[in-house]
């Protein structure tokens, strides 16, 4: 029997599972199967799932390094506070606000890490840090898309305001060339880029988390 993989990420849905993997199969060496990645990512069902069962996830079998990725939604004060009070409920000191790079902080012989989508700063979600992967030739059918989402509303669309920036990009996918896929997969797919400001700040704090390298640097690594 394999054992754990001691390198873990617990995200709060699909979407951020799927976004995570598809970047950084694009920056690290990424195997086929759960098996062969070199982080074991997970997902929750929301926010409070994730916080909820955080403690139990630290101090799972083999955990040496944990992260977790989640939105601010509309409240990034209260979500840096989540993260927060179970750092500082292990003893390990945290700063007031979350840093730009993300959090990665020890805790005893562990490492903790935490990443607030859509960039640490903002108050957001996975859909923002997503539209800054939109290519420049898309801007153009992205304010549209905007445009769409936006008058959907005096037809009778029920969404609530808060998902109005997940209107804005699934509009824009269903009109790509693979209508409708997912985020993750547009990533993979090079639909959306993969090296905004955002999404480098994201892979960075990444590998620093998990002491993993960038491909051209493994490449490089193998002809000194």
């Amino acid at each position: 029997m394999s054992q754990p993989n001691p390198n873990r990420l617990v995200v709060e849905d699909t979407d951020i599972l799927g976004v995570v993997i598809g970047l950084m199969k694009h920056h690290v060496k990424w195997g086929m199967t759960d098996a062969e990645w070199p982080v074991y990512v997970s997902k929750k069902l929301g926010k409070d799932s994730v916080f909820g069962e955080l403690p139990v996830e630290f101090k799972g079998s083999g955990v040496r390094r944990l992260g977790i990725v989640v939105d601010a939604d509309n409240d990034l004060d209260g979500t840096w506070a989540q993260v927060a009070a179970f750092c500082k409920n292990l003893g390990a000191p945290v700063p007031k606000k979350c840093p730009k790079s993300g959090l990665i902080v020890p805790i005893g012989e562990q490492v903790f890490g935490a990443w607030i989508m859509p960039n640490n700063e903002l108050s957001g979600m996975v859909e923002h840090f997503c539209h800054e992967l939109v290519p420049d030739d898309g801007e153009v059918l992205w304010k549209f898309a905007e445009e769409c989402a936006k008058e959907s509303r005096t037809k009778g669309a029920k969404f609530p305001n808060i998902y109005m920036p997940k209107a804005h990009i699934h509009t824009w996918l269903a009109w790509q060339e693979t209508p409708g896929e997912r985020m993750g997969a547009a990533i993979t797919g090079r639909t959306l880029g993969h090296e905004s400001d955002s999404a480098k700040m994201f892979v960075k704090w990444f590998c620093d988390l998990y002491g993993l390298e960038l491909k051209g640097t493994q490449d490089a690594s193998k002809h000194k």
